[in-house]
Order: C-alpha cells, then sequence, then structure tokens
C-alpha cells in the first residue's frame, strides 16, 4: 500500500509528486474558470453591449484566475509566491516598466517594417469594426485605456500560468535529470512550444504562427529566469498585444479589437504580414523578436549586473510543513540572490554548478 502512496505522494517534501500536483491545480484553475464565465456573462448583460464594461469584467476575471493560481500554488504546491516570480516590489515593477516600453516598441518595430515595404499603409484611426470584443461610444483615448486593462489582465493570467506556474513546475522536475541550469533552460524550451500550441487554434492560425509564437514563448522564458522575476515577461506581453491590437489595429493571434488609435492595413503577401493571423504569422515577426531580445539583454544586464541565470527557480523553497513547527523560512533577501551566488553567470570563468538530483526527477 505504500508503494501505491508513493506514487501519487512524496513523503520527503509532503505534497503531491509533480504530475499530480500540476494536473491538480491546472483543473481546479479550470474549474474555477468554469464557474467565474457565466458570472462574467451575465455582468457584461447588464450593460448595453460593447460599452466597455464587459472588458472591465473580464479584466478583473484573468487577474481573479491569476490569483486563484498562486493561491494553489501556494497550498497544493506549498510555494512561495516568489517562487512563481511574482513578488511583487521596487524591482518587479521597475522590470514591468521596462517591459511595456519594450512591447511597444516590438510593435512598432514590426509596423515600421510594413510601411517600409509597402506591405501596408495607415488608414486613419479604427472605430466600430466587426471583432470578437468591442468598444463603443467612447473616446479613442477611453477605449485604448479599456483595452489597456483588458491586455493586461490577459497577459497577467497567461503569464502566471505558463512561466510562473507550469515553467518553475518542469524546472523542477527536469534538474533531476539534468542538473539545474539545464533543468531551467529545457522548462524554458517546453513551455515556449506550450505558449505556441496553446494559440495554434486561434482564428487564422498556421504553422510559422505557432513557430513565431513558440519564439516569443523563448523571449518572455528567458526575461524571466534571467531575471527570477515575471514583470518583464508580463509587461513585454501586455504592451505587445495592445501595441498591435490597440494603438495600431493590427490583429493579436488572430483576435480582432474593435477600435485603435491608427489603422495599419497590411496588403503585402500573407507569408511576410501574418494575413488574418496578425503579424505574429508572418516573417515580420522576427523583426519584433529581434528588437525585444536586443533590449531584454540590454536591461538584464544593467539591472542584474551581468546575464545571471536564475538556477534556484528549479528548486523551490517550500513552506513549512503544516506538521511541522521547525523549520526555518529563509528570507526573500536570500533567495533573490541564490542563483547569483551559485555561480550561474554567463560568461564568467566560474566553475560548473553540482549536478543535483530531485525527489520529482
Amino acid at each position: 500500500m505504500s508503494g501505491v502512496r508513493g506514487l501519487f505522494w512524496n513523503g520527503t517534501e509532503a505534497r503531491l509528486r509533480a504530475p499530480w500536483r500540476v494536473g491538480a491545480t491546472l483543473s481546479l484553475v479550470l474549474l474555477a474558470a468554469v464557474v467565474v464565465a457565466p458570472v462574467a456573462r451575465l455582468l457584461t448583460g447588464l450593460d448595453a453591449p460593447g460599452s466597455g464594461w464587459d472588458l472591465v469584467v473580464l479584466a478583473g476575471a484573468f487577474l481573479g484566475l491569476s490569483v486563484a493560481v498562486v493561491g494553489l500554488a501556494w497550498v497544493v504546491d506549498r510555494r512561495y509566491t516568489r517562487d512563481l516570480g511574482v513578488a511583487l516590489g521596487g524591482r518587479w515593477w521597475r522590470d514591468c516598466l521596462v517591459g511595456l516600453v519594450v512591447g511597444v516598441a516590438m510593435a512598432t518595430a514590426v509596423v515600421g517594417v510594413l510601411l517600409a515595404t509597402g506591405a501596408a499603409s495607415l488608414t486613419g484611426t479604427v472605430t466600430g469594426r466587426e471583432a470578437q470584443l468591442t468598444v463603443t461610444g467612447v473616446g479613442p483615448l477611453a477605449s485604448a485605456g479599456l483595452w489597456a486593462l483588458f491586455y493586461a489582465g490577459a497577459a497577467t493570467l497567461e503569464e502566471v500560468a505558463v512561466r510562473g506556474y507550469l515553467l518553475v513546475n518542469a524546472a523542477e522536475g527536469l534538474s533531476g535529470r539534468f542538473g539545474r541550469r539545464r533543468g531551467v533552460l529545457g522548462a524554458v524550451a517546453v513551455t515556449a512550444g506550450l505558449f505556441g500550441v496553446l494559440h495554434a487554434a486561434n482564428p487564422g492560425g498556421t504553422v510559422l504562427g505557432l513557430l513565431n509564437i513558440t519564439f516569443a514563448g523563448l523571449l518572455l522564458g528567458g526575461a524571466y529566469v534571467l531575471t527570477g522575476r515575471l514583470g518583464l515577461a508580463v509587461g513585454i506581453h501586455a504592451a505587445w498585444n495592445f501595441g498591435l491590437g490597440a494603438v495600431y489595429g493590427l490583429p493579436v493571434s488572430g483576435l480582432v479589437t474593435s477600435s485603435a488609435l491608427f489603422g495599419v492595413e497590411p496588403d503585402g503577401p500573407r507569408v511576410l504580414t501574418g494575413g488574418a493571423f496578425g503579424p505574429e504569422g508572418g516573417v515580420v515577426m522576427l523583426a519584433a523578436l529581434a528588437v525585444g531580445a536586443a533590449l531584454v539583454l540590454l536591461w538584464v544586464r544593467r539591472s542584474e549586473g551581468g546575464l545571471f541565470l536564475q538556477t534556484h527557480i528549479a528548486e523551490p523553497d517550500l513552506r513549512e510543513r503544516p506538521t511541522d513547527g521547525d523549520d526555518v523560512e529563509r528570507s526573500d533577501e536570500d533567495v533573490a540572490h541564490t542563483g547569483a551566488d551559485e555561480g550561474d553567470v554567463t560568461g564568467s570563468a566560474a566553475g560548473p554548478e553540482p549536478e543535483q538530483s530531485s525527489p520529482d526527477g
């Protein structure tokens, strides 16, 4: 009987083993979404369709589900919020602000290439077109503010779930077999592929679009594992979506907004513009990725003092066991410096890290 229990329960860590706890957490989040969805529909039905209230409700639902992921990780995984990259503080918010700049710069780079090559033209301000979500009856600035709220909520949920939760669990599991450094890098690759697959079914999706979003997942994952904080990834993700959809009026992963500050009309070949899927489905996306990668590396080198791979991501600082009151909690400051202290510095002369196994390996 104890052998069967061991398949599900890690006695050393006093928690479910990785596949079961990830499955349990994501199932509970999905259940929460099933409960939230009809409530959101009810609330949006209380006001005129397209008034902007629906975007506020959806943004709140996204943020609520993000909190649910963190809360469930606290209970099921016994993880602190810092283990998911969401310990909010001054450095986190600075990362987020820089990420917003990077995301807008990426979107602007795409539009610049499209206009420079004659693959798109400016048509004025976009208002009232048919779209999956609409905002009517408000001015362009108010409309942009509503879209910003919506995209911020959506980006937060995706980053907390994919990078903050799944990447951390994947890194922990892979590190037991391949070592912490390879485990973290492998987790970035795995979650980037999942990120691409999750968007493949969107309207107008193509193989090129899947590859491009996978590359974007590598960029966002890299922003996380080089800082140990989700602020940079959340900012990039939110600003990229907002820039494409609400500023320039282009499709975001096949989803169209009803209004935008500028109207950019693609009329070039689909392989370049991405067609109905938007720039993420065309080779023009490479310009955005190049700009984003360069800016991320510049910021990380400046803010972190170098390119450090935060391998502590693969070693969760588990909360005190419910039955053991003698455990001593490590401080946030100690954990924040763990990755740098272990010598994982890109391009440094530090020696190789010791290979460690994980109970979840």
